[in-house]
């Protein structure tokens, strides 16, 4: 019950004011309703078709329409289902990219207020220099590079993080 709570209450934050499930139930409602209105209109040409159809009793076909009905709606619910899991990691990502901007910001900032430098490892020559090397580095080597730095000289890291909006990798 708590979770279920939790679940409402992360919707109505993100804004949806819906949980998934009642938004689901909602459009296979929609559905069932455009389906049930589409068999009235074509009463008069399922009856012409079905004679065409040997073997096949009433019974059978009403059948086999509710199964293509259900197939139908179990695809539309599966769609549903990996487009909202897409716009949820979609607003998990955006907002850890807005923290990552606001952190970077402050740092830089905190640099210019200061007025001390960030660079102390690094230099302009020195960083085309690397992004000249690792453009014939595989992802990869860049990977294990950035880690052994990371690992070796954190302050120097440190600057190629802050110093090249493409990455000095």
């Amino acid at each position: 019950n708590n979770n279920n709570n939790n679940n409402r209450n992360n919707n109505q934050n993100r804004g949806d004011g819906d949980s998934v499930e009642e938004m689901l139930m909602m459009a296979l409602e929609r559905m069932m309703k455009k389906m049930d209105e589409s068999e009235s209109e074509s009463s008069e040409s399922e009856s012409e078709s079905s004679e065409s159809m040997e073997g096949m009793e009433g019974a059978d076909m009403k059948e086999l329409k509710a199964l293509m009905q259900w197939r139908e709606m179990t695809r539309m619910a599966d769609m549903m289902m990996v487009y909202m899991k897409y716009k949820e990691t979609e607003e998990m990502f955006s907002e850890a990219m807005k923290h990552l901007c606001l952190m970077v910001n402050a740092t830089i900032t905190n640099a210019y207020m200061t007025n001390t430098t960030m660079y102390k490892e690094t230099t302009d020559e020195s960083m085309e220099e690397l992004e000249r090397q690792a453009e014939n580095w595989s992802d990869k080597q860049k990977y294990d590079y950035i880690i052994k730095t990371m690992n070796e000289n954190p302050d120097m890291y440190g600057e190629m993080f802050f110093r090249s909006p493409h990455g000095a990798v």
